[in-house]
């Protein structure tokens, strides 16, 4: 009996990881989905999204309309986000002001692809995005004070669990067992790069000479 609870004493704790803090969120919001749905209500009034748009008083129409709708899904996603990454050991206060802009520099560039002329300057939200992170990147640098809500794996993992809720079984069922190996072989391969780039950039790699003294760090 000592030697048990012995055992149990001197094992490792369980480690809350990001993974599990995005099946949770994802989990936890379609189970509240669920209940309010069953109770009649739902979160439709939360799914808003820009329309398209010609000039700018069109865009303050719609702003307008919709930014009470904006704001509560603002305070939805850093609400769970900002518990989630708590949980993880980044401080609630640092990531909060950190999302406002993140958040508001998604919502901008969102609105910039729904732009009637948008396609025609080859205004792509992700294009822009990533030329926006190249010019910053390379110039002045990331700002310290965004780094904690710069969380892209965690946003995405959440969404994939989001996604999944939407997946009907019966689509599975009719895209036969090729398609579902397929997936799962491409899945497991994203994630395996995924995890080795992670690691490459969290630990530093010791290669040095044997015995001759020198240790060089790359990344």
């Amino acid at each position: 009996m000592s030697e048990a609870v012995e055992r149990a004493r001197t094992a490792p704790a369980v480690r809350l990881t990001e993974d599990w803090c995005s099946i949770g969120i994802g989990v936890g919001l379609i189970l509240i989905a669920a209940a309010l749905f069953s109770a009649g209500g739902s979160i439709k009034w939360l799914a808003v999204a820009p329309q398209k748009w010609s000039h700018l008083p069109d865009l303050a129409t719609q702003l307008g309309q919709n930014g009470l709708r904006y704001g509560a899904l603002f305070l939805l996603w850093a609400t769970v986000f900002g518990i989630g990454l708590a949980a993880l050991g980044i401080r609630l206060w640092s990531f909060l002001p950190a999302f406002v802009v993140v958040y508001g520099i998604s919502a901008a560039l969102y609105f910039l692809g729904l732009w009637d002329q948008s396609a025609h300057y080859n205004l792509e939200p992700p294009l822009v995005a990533l030329g926006l992170g190249l010019l910053i990147s390379n110039t002045v640098g990331t700002p310290e004070g965004l780094l904690p809500a710069l969380r892209v794996e965690f946003y995405i993992k959440t969404g994939i669990v989001l996604l999944g809720a939407g997946l009907p079984l019966t689509l599975i069922a009719w895209a036969g067992p090729v398609a579902i190996v397929q997936a799962a072989i491409v899945s497991h391969r994203s994630t395996d790069r995924m995890d080795r780039a992670a690691r490459a950039r969290k630990s530093p790699l010791k290669t040095g000479a044997r015995g001759g003294g020198r240790t060089d760090y790359t990344v």
